[in-house]
């Protein structure tokens, strides 16, 4: 496997010696004393996947949000690049809570003289119409016309509990939102929800104008989002770009690109050759074993913070199992037969570190006493054994990483088990994962030689990624064990753990559906005291990690970027969110 990755990594370093325009990148003129001013600027970026929906109300993946926020406006927001994460006026200038016997209210002063896209004035009726939309998709007044297609991440504005009966977080008659003029408005909650402000910092929450279908979704595809943001989006083609221009009526001033381009590329070697040849300006986390390569190059910066060489990242990186048909000693097994040491410290060359819980460490009420899966061959085939699988056979021995045959090996390599519940075939577990991903292949790799060792087959099962989400969302059943990272929505912990676990949530393709968990998700949300809130995080990843083990987390990432030495102002931190208003390009 090491050989593997060093013979990819010469290949790869030799097409790109021999391919032209290394490191040639346009130059501007400086004129301004802050920030430069170009003459023409295009700033091109990497995407291996594409986006899977165009409307903000239905958007959750990584690359529709990460489209969307250069396009789309919320009324508040994270400042990025402030490591702490503080909430700043967006499109209010400034906000308020007042507690009602309900809940809260919130009331928001919008900026004047902010426009759309397509030309128009914002007021407090666009806000209603926005709010009204995203309790339309999510089903809350009752009357969408096919509750089956709610929008994805409909269950985040609605308090956790099992349908039916499922109460929205913003109240959704029309009077939800008053306008007492057009640049004040009031938001009604139904109820105390302690994360209400950082969910409507999520792009989710962005406000569209009122040319916006009322009860149609925009069509990826067809249709183009129009908000309010530093940038237009003027095309989509897909497996080709997205390309946006500068929106010169922006409310503040306007940004140092004239163009964005997001260019796509259908695996991550060659969108990493990319980086290498000067083609794209940001590529992101590259490859563990062309890091080296970056480091050497004059032509390229590898960051983290701009203090340490990276920051400790937020995406949660996971493989999980559909609960109904894996229960939870199969799990065990599963989650004990895997060498989490050899994926973090060989195939990512210590660029990542396990995950033991769903909560990464650098948010509030990580429960760093959760353990996880733990990687011991003896003790997942005392599961098995317990399950009447491979009785009487020796198990082996092992100590630290280091694990010592029995006199077995070969039955238990020659066994295929699965359970007897579910749509298997052919005695094989099928994993399902993303195309395009070099780190996936070397994972799956693994996967399924640790899996060997205790009679597990797998069929590995490569999907594009917007498949992979629509099979999630629409037909979980599909998936016996799959792989996928999980990055928040917003900078709260209740986001890191409700979306994965609720029944009620599309992004719960475990379909986890677990009395003691729903019980303490409805206490978290609706609790204001923060430490008591806290003691329900933990409690939440104790009974998600260790306890039922729905998850196998594998890691999180030491987060680093890789981008053009020229590209200043990259707002890096931890929720690897990218926003490409403050950045601009330093010429000598």
């Amino acid at each position: 496997m090491e050989m593997e990755k060093k013979n990819l990594a010469i290949i790869i370093l030799a097409v790109v010696l021999a391919a032209s325009g290394v490191g040639n990148v346009m130059m501007a003129v400086m004129l301004g004393l802050i920030k430069p001013i170009p003459t023409f600027e295009v700033f091109k970026l990497v995407r291996t996947s594409n986006p899977v929906t165009m409307d903000p109300c239905d958007s959750w993946d990584s690359v529709s949000n990460d489209i969307l926020d250069q396009v789309m406006e919320t009324l508040i927001a994270y400042n990025l690049s402030d490591p702490e994460f503080p909430l700043v006026g967006r499109l209010a200038s400034d906000w308020d809570f007042q507690s009602t016997p309900l809940g809260h209210n919130i009331t928001f002063t919008l900026r004047p003289n902010v426009y759309f896209h397509d030309g128009s004035l914002l007021t407090g009726d666009d806000v209603l119409h926005s709010f009204a939309r995203i309790n339309y998709f999510g089903n809350a007044t009752g009357t969408l016309t096919a509750p089956d297609k709610m929008a994805f991440p409909h269950s985040l504005y609605k308090f956790p509990a099992k349908p039916p009966g499922l109460t929205p977080i913003f109240n959704h008659t029309l009077s939800f939102v008053n306008p007492t003029d057009n640049l004040e408005v009031t938001i009604v909650m139904n109820g105390p929800f302690a994360p209400a402000e950082g969910l409507l910092a999520y792009v989710a929450s962005s406000i569209v104008p009122l040319t916006t279908p009322a009860d149609a979704m925009l069509e990826l595809g067809t249709d183009l989002a129009i908000g309010t943001g530093p940038f237009k989006l003027v095309s989509y083609v897909p497996n080709s770009e997205t390309r946006f221009e500068r929106w010169e009526d922006y409310w503040d001033a306007p940004a140092y690109w004239d163009e964005l381009v997001y260019v796509y590329y259908r695996d991550a070697v060659t969108a990493n050759n990319a980086m290498l040849a000067g083609d794209i300006d940001y590529l992101g986390q590259g490859i563990a074993a062309l890091k080296e390569y970056f480091n050497a190059s004059p032509y390229i910066t590898v960051t983290g913070d701009g203090v340490a060489d990276f920051i400790n990242g937020s995406i949660y990186w996971y493989i999980a199992f559909n609960s109904p048909f894996i229960n939870i000693t199969w799990r065990k097994a599963i989650s004990s037969a895997f060498n989490y040491s050899y994926l973090n410290e060989e195939i990512d060359e210590g660029t990542t570190v396990k995950a033991n819980s769903l909560v990464p460490p650098g948010f509030p009420a990580h429960n760093a006493s959760c353990k996880g899966g733990v990687f011991n061959i003896p003790y997942a085939r005392q599961k098995m054994q317990s399950m009447g699988y491979g009785v009487g056979w020796e198990i082996g021995s092992q100590v630290g990483d280091i694990f010592t045959p029995g006199a077995d090996e070969a039955s238990w390599k020659a066994a295929a088990w699965v359970p007897d519940v579910g749509n298997f075939t052919a005695n094989q577990f099928n994993f399902r994962f993303r195309q395009g991903s070099h780190w996936m292949e070397l994972l799956i790799q693994r996967f399924g030689d640790d899996m060997d060792r205790i009679g597990i087959e797998i069929n590995r099962q490569t999907l594009t990624w917007d498949q992979f989400i629509r099979i999630g969302e629409d037909e979980p059943g599909r998936l016996h064990i799959y792989q996928v990272g999980w990055g928040p929505d917003y900078f709260e912990t209740f986001n890191m753990i409700d979306p994965l676990v609720n029944p009620a949530s599309s992004s719960n393709f475990a379909r986890i559906d677990n009395a003691e968990i729903n019980t303490y998700l409805i206490l978290a949300a609706g609790e204001t005291d923060t430490a008591t809130r806290y003691g329900y995080y933990r409690k939440l990843q104790y009974l998600i990690m260790d306890k039922y083990a729905y998850h196998m987390g594998i890691q999180f990432d030491k987060l680093y970027h890789v981008h053009a030495a020229t590209l200043k102002g990259v707002p890096y931190n931890t929720m690897r969110n990218l926003y490409w208003y403050p950045t601009y390009r330093e010429t000598a």
